[in-house]
């Protein structure tokens, strides 16, 4: 009794070793489909890097907007902002053109950015004359706001290619688009079972088939034979598939059992007219000779005449 229990005790103690050696090879599997090849991961660096160039020239723009204020007046001032904004205004309608003629999302963006950088270009004067604002202050507030914007812009690229990336390794969505729904009807609770006959017949009078319960029982069965005949139709479709594969294959197969005849009887043919041609050549070869003999004995005849 010892002995098998200790053997019970290792079957169970290997059988759950290989169970988490399972669970750790499927983790581990998980993981790596979770991981992102280094061709994927570049280019979506090489977006980010993009974004962040972009942010880094509209930071420039507001450090050299703050240098300038310094050194000159504010109608000088008011001259360069507007100037800046048409400035921006001009390569957003540009960019606008080109995403427009090669349909692309990432144009379209920048675009945008550059047509809002002008307008708060424009609005500048407007906004520290009215609101009494500082200018640097002003500038610096907005610089901070447009930073916060790119890295915000820069996480939601990274997060979007990665989803996009593994939606295309999983083929569940396109799977559940195709099968159709089927509903299932619902069960119901299994019911005591009787112990007496009293008890069988009392229960049967008190429960008597109500309307909706014939309902749900028609709908239910008009559910099943629809299924029903959803699968009938599905199998009548692989068999006509099969027996049109089969038609083929036998056409195919006699085809190839004719081409086979045709090439012995062109064979034996061509051996036939081999042998006919030797037997009329050794036929030729006799006369021939016998010809030559012939004439050999007439000339031997008329020397021992003379």
């Amino acid at each position: 009794m010892k002995k098998e229990k200790a053997k019970v005790e290792n079957k169970n103690t290997i059988e759950k070793e290989n169970k988490t050696n399972k669970t750790d090879e499927v983790l581990i599997q998980e993981t790596e489909k979770k991981k992102v090849p280094k061709q994927v991961s570049q280019e979506i660096l090489k977006k980010i890097f993009k974004n962040l160039i972009l942010a880094i020239v509209v930071m420039i723009y507001f450090i050299s907007c703050n240098i300038v204020y310094t050194q000159l007046e504010w109608n000088q001032m008011e001259i360069i902002t507007k100037a800046v904004s048409g400035v921006f205004l001009l390569a957003s309608i540009i960019m606008l053109e080109f995403a427009y003629k090669r349909d692309s999302g990432t144009l379209t963006m920048t675009a945008i950015e550059l047509l809002v950088l002008s307008i708060h270009a424009l609005f500048i004067d407007h906004v520290v004359t009215i609101y009494q604002f500082d200018f640097r202050t002003y500038l610096i507030t907005s610089s901070y706001v447009f930073a916060i914007y790119y890295v915000l812009k820069s996480t939601v690229i990274y997060t979007r290619a990665r989803t996009k990336y593994l939606k295309s390794l999983s083929d569940i969505s396109e799977i559940v688009k195709d099968e159709p729904v089927i509903k299932e009807a619902k069960k119901r609770k299994e019911e005591p079972i009787a112990e007496t006959e009293e008890q069988i017949e009392a229960e049967k009078e008190d429960k008597k088939p109500k309307k909706k319960a014939m309902g749900k029982k028609k709908r239910s069965k008009k559910i099943d034979d629809k299924n029903v005949k959803k699968e009938n139709i599905r199998e009548n479709q692989n068999e006509k598939k099969q027996r049109g594969k089969e038609k083929n294959t036998e056409s195919e197969q006699k085809q190839k059992q004719n081409r086979k005849k045709e090439s012995k009887e062109t064979n034996n043919r061509k051996k036939e007219k081999v042998i006919e041609t030797n037997i009329k050549e050794k036929i030729e070869e006799q006369k021939n000779s016998k010809t030559k003999k012939k004439a050999k004995q007439n000339k031997e005849e008329k020397t021992k005449s003379e």
